[in-house]
């Protein structure tokens, strides 16, 4: 079976909840990475008749925007697709919808959707390890349940979410060099944003504080000023005490 692994991964733990999903079943896979900058993506090609998983993390309960105007380049030619939310353990609200919708407007046809808990990309003591062990047990369960129902598989009629989506505030959290900062130049090139210049100083109005310039830096010399960091991570240890659990949905 072709798999093509649609994601937007800026620190990584979308991706590891996606690997998880499939991990030790035989399939034949290609990636096409929504954070590089330089793909055309109106140039991918998609089977109409491959698997398609389209992944992404969410951000305060919706879909990045970026993520989804990278994907809406792309012609889905009728491909069934596999949506893939990964939060930090508060919750996706209307994350999931978002993405169904967008996938298809672009050609996709959503059979099955999946949320999962990955480390919080902006606390890491938040859903610190995730996915762990039985989070992995769990998704492998439902990659299996998925492969399995993709040749009959039904286009998918609820994904959780509200319509109006629900509102973001404005600005963003940007992260900031600090004395440790050799100006490697790395982050500026790893940024999807194009939010760092050449001095490592992050631009709040492009910034979309997916913090991979935090989880590329060599140095560990990027990060929030404390004042934010202190109250996010206050935020999230009220709000994220319960311990959530992937989920999937499917006709």
């Amino acid at each position: 079976m072709k798999i093509t692994k649609i994601v937007f991964s800026p620190t990584g733990g979308t991706m590891r909840i996606v690997e998880s999903l499939f991990d030790g079943q035989l399939y034949e896979d290609r990636e096409i990475n929504l954070i590089t900058k330089d793909i055309d993506f109106s140039s991918v090609k998609i089977e109409h008749d491959e698997l398609v998983v389209i992944a992404m993390p969410s951000y305060s309960g919706r879909a990045p925007e970026m993520a989804l105007k990278r994907l809406n380049m792309i012609d889905g030619n009728g491909a069934p697709c596999v949506l893939v939310v990964s939060y930090g353990n508060r919750d996706y609200e209307d994350t999931l919808l978002e993405m169904s919708d967008a996938a298809k407007t672009c050609g996709f046809i959503p059979f099955a959707a999946v949320s999962g808990i990955a480390e919080h990309s902006i606390d890491r003591e938040t859903a610190a390890g995730r996915p762990d062990s039985d989070d992995k047990q769990k998704l492998r369960k439902i990659g299996k349940k998925i492969l399995g129902e993709f040749k009959n598989c039904k286009a998918l009629c609820y994904v959780p979410g509200h319509m109006p989506y629900k509102e973001l505030q404005g600005g963003s959290n940007c992260p900031e060099p600090g004395e440790g900062c050799t100006k490697c130049d790395i982050c500026r090139q790893e940024c999807p944003a194009d939010a760092i210049d050449i001095q490592m100083i992050g631009n709040p109005q492009k910034c979309i504080s997916c913090m991979r310039c935090i989880k590329v830096c060599p140095e560990g010399a990027r990060a929030l000023d404390d004042i934010t960091a202190k109250r996010i991570h206050s935020y999230l240890k009220l709000n994220c005490r319960v311990r959530k659990e992937p989920e999937l949905f499917i006709e």
